[in-house]
């Protein structure tokens, strides 16, 4: 599966969707494939709010696939965007329970779903906090980053926390 993401959230969400479609159709699909692939998808739709539910149903079927929890990295990955998805839906405790089971949690994705709870349960002054810390890694990851794609996606990234620290 190759995807170029150099394009709006809705094209990018038709072409994982698209290869999805066509991994399945495959004699013997790459499970490891379509496991990512729908973590992509899911990770994707959570740019917007109103397809959380969507998101959260493939969050379910890629932590069906046995691989995802023998990969400490990926494993650690969906639960983030689990937490993300959850606290989306209003559901703080499920978010922090999600949380909790994050492996590596030494990524900026990881901060922003922990500010985002802290934020939703009021702790405003931590929110803060864990925020700044993940707008470090994720400049930290853009200062990294070797391949175009990866230098993009980590300042995507990195402004996003700016945003959401201006916001607060």
């Amino acid at each position: 599966l190759y995807l170029q993401i150099d394009r709006n959230v809705e094209e990018t969400i038709q072409a994982i969707r698209d290869a999805l479609s066509a991994e399945k159709q495959e004699d013997t699909p790459d499970e490891s494939t379509i496991a990512f692939s729908r973590y992509l998808l899911a990770h994707y739709l959570l740019s917007d709010v109103r397809n959380t539910p969507e998101a959260l149903d493939l969050i379910k079927e890629v932590m069906a696939f046995v691989e995802v929890k023998n990969d400490d990295e990926f494993y650690s990955d969906v639960m983030t965007e689990k937490a993300k998805a959850l606290v989306l839906s209003g559901k703080v405790a499920q978010a922090r329970n999600a949380l909790s089971l994050v492996k590596c949690t030494d990524k900026a994705s990881y901060l922003e779903a922990v500010g985002l709870v802290l934020l939703y349960e009021g702790k405003v002054e931590q929110a803060i906090e864990a925020l700044n810390n993940g707008q470090n890694k994720a400049l930290q990851e853009y200062v990294a980053a070797v391949a175009e794609d990866e230098k993009r996606a980590s300042y995507q990234h990195y402004y996003s926390f700016l945003t959401q620290l201006g916001t607060l």
